[in-house]
């Protein structure tokens, strides 16, 4: 399956389980989704790719916006993707499975084990913005 700019809301998780399944979300939005496991996607035993995605307000016992428990080495893969604001059970668990970063994402906690995310990463830097109403 390949999905390009889903936009799921409000709805239960996005679940693989057959074996040998899978799943490509390209520029898909996943917001304010709950379940008992991955509120944004569960991977059971597939393949699940996301990129350029965001996971806003999703909720899970178990990783709230992705739960990888498949045991393929690369059952769910993440890139240019960003989690945020998971009410319960972190952005990620992938305690069973096995989560691939592509080092392009942002999380606002350190439950996926991305490089460089959640409070006090080596890598974040402060942006000083200032506007000016001065005429061009």
């Amino acid at each position: 399956m390949f999905f390009e700019k889903a936009l799921a809301l409000r709805t239960q998780t996005v679940r693989i389980d057959a074996p040998g399944a899978s799943a490509k979300f390209t520029n898909s939005t996943f917001a304010g989704n709950l379940a008992a496991k991955g509120g944004g996607t569960y991977n059971q035993n597939g393949l699940v790719q996301l990129q350029f995605c965001t996971f806003v307000g999703n909720a899970a016992t178990h990783g709230g916006a992705i739960d990888d428990e498949s045991t393929r080495p690369d059952g769910t893969s993440v890139n240019g993707t960003i989690l945020a604001a998971s009410g319960s059970g972190g952005n990620c668990d992938a305690s069973l499975g096995n989560l691939a970063d592509g080092q392009t994402n942002i999380s606002d906690d350190e439950s996926c084990g991305f490089v460089g995310t959640g409070p006090g990463a080596s890598s974040w830097a402060t942006v000083s913005i200032r506007c000016s109403t001065r005429p061009a």
